[in-house]
């Protein structure tokens, strides 16, 4: 990668089920590296502060150019980093200014990515893609992005669409590119969410509500449209 700026990549994922997390790290330490250096983090599953705290934590730590921040129930293909290097190679002859990339995201009602869920195989392009927000099974950051993840959000939930949010209000763009992985989830589709899901959905509509004239009103998100709006029961 001798005319890019990023030679090297921490995967960082929380722990919560570590049995869950035995494919993800195979295929981590599978990976063809593609010139980068790489590192494997995860952080333990006795830790019980919120996600936002624990990769806050991990990410000001790291010393690689560039992070994936992933959940322990993804498994990467031994290509993935030489795809990975194409796309950041296309985005920097492209002078896109980039602030989050991922394999899977949503613009308003439509889904653009490229993955594989228990149920299906899928490919939404064209691609990469300009979205509002992208799923948290896989985050791409560059170590120097000037935000952070909210703590204040709490919980394990819409961190990531919390800080997508962020870089479009700082001008960067939110990507959905080429990038495929296997995600052996089991709450996609329509599943119902846990209470405290609807707790941070409403600190995160609260935190925004006022700021809707740069992103709108209304952001797509995999798990659904979150309206920012002013509601009057929010008090």
């Amino acid at each position: 990668m001798s005319n890019s700026p990023y030679h090297s990549i921490s995967f960082i994922t929380c722990l919560y089920q570590i049995e869950r997390y035995k494919a993800c790290q195979a295929s981590i330490e599978s990976l063809d590296s593609a010139g980068f250096h790489i590192q494997r983090i995860a952080l333990p599953e006795e830790d019980r502060s919120s996600a936002a705290e624990r990769y806050n934590r991990a990410w000001d730590a790291s010393e690689s150019d560039l992070i994936v921040f992933c959940h322990e129930d993804v498994e990467f293909p031994s290509n993935w980093l030489e795809q990975l290097k194409k796309n950041l190679n296309q985005l920097q002859e492209d002078k896109v200014h980039w602030g989050l990339l991922g394999p899977m995201g949503r613009q308003r009602k439509n889904f653009f990515g490229s993955y594989a869920d228990p149920d299906q195989t899928v490919f939404h392009g064209p691609l990469p893609a300009e979205v509002d927000s992208l799923d948290e099974m896989c985050l791409i950051v560059r170590r120097d992005l000037p935000l952070r993840f909210d703590p204040k959000l709490g919980g394990y939930h819409l961190y990531g669409v919390d800080l997508a949010i962020q870089c479009r209000m700082e001008d960067y763009k939110v990507l959905a590119i080429d990038q495929f992985l296997q995600h052996h989830t089991e709450t996609r589709g329509n599943v119902s969410r846990p209470p405290e899901y609807h707790q941070i959905k409403k600190r995160l509509q609260k935190k925004w509500r006022w700021k809707t004239s740069k992103i709108g009103k209304q952001i797509g998100t995999t798990s659904g449209q979150i309206h920012l709006g002013w509601y009057k029961g929010w008090f």
